[in-house]
C-alpha cells in the first residue's frame, strides 16, 4: 500500500533523525545518581550491580550504536552528493526557425519551465539567457 510505505519511510525518517540528534548522548557513557537511601548494604550492592550492568552493556552495544550512526551520514552525505541539479539550472535549448527571405529581428517563444511568452532579439541568438520570470537557463538554435 503506498500511503502505508510513505508513513513508514517517514518514520525511518525520523528515527534516523533521533539517531544525529541525540548521538553524543547515546554515545556517552552513562550515569547513575544514588536516590534515596538503601536499607540495607544488600540493597546497595543490588543497585551497584545493576549500574555496573548497564555500563557493561552500554560499552557492549556502543560499536553498533557508532556503526549506525556512521551509515545514516554516510548514506545522507552520498544523497547529498547525488543530488540532481535544479531544472532552472539545466540549460533548455529553443529551437528557432531562420527566415528564408528577410533577417528577422526578434522570436517569439514560450519559456519550457514557466510557460511565459517571451521575445529574444536576433542578436541573442546562440547566446546563453536566462528567463526574467523564473530564471531557467536557456540557449535559442536556429533550426536548419
Amino acid at each position: 500500500d503506498p500511503e502505508q510505505r510513505i508513513a513508514l519511510e517517514k518514520l525511518v525518517e525520523q528515527l534516523e533523525n533521533i539517531w544525529i540528534t541525540y548521538n553524543d548522548e547515546l554515545l556517552a557513557e552513562p550515569t547513575f545518581a544514588k536516590t534515596g537511601k538503601f536499607k540495607n548494604d544488600k540493597e546497595l550492592k543490588l543497585w551497584q550491580e545493576k549500574v555496573e550492568y548497564a555500563k557493561k552493556m552500554h560499552k557492549k552495544i556502543s560499536p553498533g550504536i557508532e556503526h549506525i550512526i556512521q551509515q545514516i551520514t554516510d548514506q545522507r552525505n552520498a544523497i547529498n552528493l547525488k543530488e540532481e541539479p535544479s531544472l532552472i539550472d539545466i540549460l533548455e535549448t529553443i529551437y528557432v526557425w531562420r527566415p528564408k527571405d528577410s533577417q528577422a529581428q526578434s522570436f517569439r517563444f514560450r519559456c519550457p519551465n514557466c510557460t511565459r511568452k517571451l521575445q529574444l532579439p536576433a542578436s541573442k541568438v546562440g547566446k546563453n539567457i536566462r528567463c526574467p520570470n523564473c530564471q531557467q537557463r536557456l540557449i535559442a538554435k536556429y533550426k536548419d
